[in-house]
């Protein structure tokens, strides 16, 4: 999986382009040169993630995903690892529990909208030009998530602009599972888990980020309070229809004790 570094006014990010697929990781975030200077890592996961660790202790749920797998299994493995030669390194969550179906409706109405909008290009263009414009339009629809695709099965460091067009994408009629959860998880990180380390360490912490492909607006959603602020902002309006409220400010921390066992401790982020 690629990756691409960038920073803010509170932090160093590494931003891992992953796959939701089995043992999915980027190993570059664990080489020694790198993970010396990794301060936290951020997993994706949006099913019922910080309910669920209170519920149970995380050890059942190491790697559990809005897919179910174990997909990040290999993380905690290594974190373990890393535990075991001195080095801590915690791991959060920051997904709100999503109401999967009525998300997932309306991921495929923008879908269908963008679609509909390729046809149309392709109807109003000249006769002997109309199947060319069919073939761009689809391509152009289809494109963030091609672009997208191709970064997950990546290796090393990103193309440099290729994320701009993934993160342009969920910018045109924003769906929950995309932009909100961006924008969502941007907040918590740049507004107060970043600040909340700086002054911890006395100098801007490096973050890793495991996410989706398709999640590239993330960084694009951290290095502007404006566009994190208007995502939420419109999301406040319909009362976060498709999400559990009580959720939305919550940050799970994961640490391992002296018996390496798992545990969970909850922030409050002042996410409204």
């Amino acid at each position: 999986m690629a990756y691409t570094d960038f920073e803010t006014d509170n932090a160093h990010y590494y931003f891992v382009f992953a796959r939701h697929v089995i043992g999915s990781t980027d190993e570059d975030i664990f080489d020694s040169d790198r993970v010396d200077k990794l301060d936290g890592i951020v997993l994706e996961m949006a099913h019922e993630p910080t309910s669920a660790f209170y519920e149970q202790t995380p050890n059942p749920l190491e790697g559990r995903n809005i897919y179910g797998g174990d997909q990040y299994a290999v993380v905690f493995s290594r974190v373990k690892e890393l535990r075991e030669k001195g080095i801590e390194l915690p791991i959060y969550v920051g997904d709100c529990d999503i109401n999967v179906l009525p998300s997932m409706a309306v991921m495929m109405g923008n879908s269908m909208l963008r679609s509909q909008a390729a046809k149309r290009i392709a109807r109003i263009a000249p006769p002997k030009y109309r199947a060319a414009a069919g073939l761009a339009a689809q391509l152009l629809t289809n494109l963030p998530e091609m672009i997208g695709m191709g970064l997950s099965f990546l290796k090393g460091k990103a193309p440099k602009g290729l994320d701009n067009i993934v993160s342009a994408s969920g910018l045109v009629l924003p769906h929950p599972i995309g932009e909100f959860r961006n924008a969502l998880i941007a907040s918590k990180l740049e507004d107060y888990l970043a600040p909340k380390l700086m002054d911890e360490l006395g100098r801007k912490p490096t973050i890793a980020i495991i996410y989706g492909a398709l999640h590239a607006g993330i960084r694009h959603n951290l290095q502007s309070e404006k566009r994190r602020d208007t995502v939420m902002g419109a999301y406040r309006k319909l009362n976060y229809l498709w999400f559990n409220k009580p959720t939305l400010d919550n940050l799970v921390e994961l640490r391992l004790d002296g018996d390496m066992e798992w545990f969970a401790r909850e922030h409050k982020t002042g996410v409204k």
